[in-house]
């Protein structure tokens, strides 16, 4: 993928290892307390894209918007917001040592030297699978997208990704940030799709060692 484009109407559709499928049709999106308890289940499971269902092949294609509220903030704006947002708000209630860290703080620790840049977008979220409606359906529009440039790059394609969802705007500011999203190319260069923020970093790490000087908190 070559990034997320500020503005631009993408989103990505999911492809079986056996058969395509593209997804799309009537979503309900879910408030914030039941995505967390839908997620409190899953916090055990293994981490990664074989801790789903389906092995999904991702990539990029322009859809026709879907039926949802019409955005009544910038996508600048969302950028921001998800830039900003703690990495407790997007931790399904898990208590970190680095939860008091922005999620831009964050990321931008993890990947050090190995991007080139970061470029923050918002709008429409893009990695979605409409097969688990109501927890990341693509109707939702509110989200901030991270697309990282690496210094040295499996492929044209090979740009990790990460998305903050976020609520529905109120009183004219973007909503909070409820849930996260990410994409990446693993060191088997297959695509590694995560829930959860631990899930990024694990694959990460494992492709790009943290070097001496890196300084993380340690969980208990």
């Amino acid at each position: 993928m070559d990034g997320i484009k500020p503005g631009s109407d993408y989103r990505f559709t999911l492809a079986a290892s056996f058969k395509w499928m593209t997804f799309s049709g009537g979503t309900v999106w879910s408030p914030k307390a039941l995505l967390q308890q839908s997620y409190a289940s899953l916090a055990m499971k293994p981490r990664g894209l074989f801790s789903i269902p389906t092995l999904v092949l991702i990539f990029a294609t322009p859809l026709a918007a879907a039926a949802e509220p019409t955005q009544s903030v910038s996508n600048a704006a969302l950028a921001s917001a998800g830039r900003q947002a703690t990495l407790k708000m997007i931790d399904y209630g898990t208590e970190y040592c680095d939860g008091a860290s922005t999620v831009e703080a964050w990321l931008k620790a993890l990947v050090g030297t190995e991007a080139r840049s970061i470029t923050w977008s918002g709008g429409k979220c893009v990695l979605v699978n409409d097969m688990r409606p109501g927890i990341d359906a693509s109707s939702w529009p509110y989200c901030a997208q991270a697309t990282i440039a690496l210094v040295h790059p499996k492929d044209r394609d090979d740009s990790p990704l990460v998305e903050i969802y976020l609520e529905k705007p109120a009183h004219g500011r973007p909503g909070a940030a409820y849930a996260f999203r990410s994409l990446m190319m693993t060191c088997d260069d297959g695509p590694d799709y995560g829930r959860f923020r631990k899930d990024f970093e694990a694959p990460w790490d494992e492709r790009f060692p943290p070097g001496a000087g890196a300084q993380r908190c340690k969980d208990e």
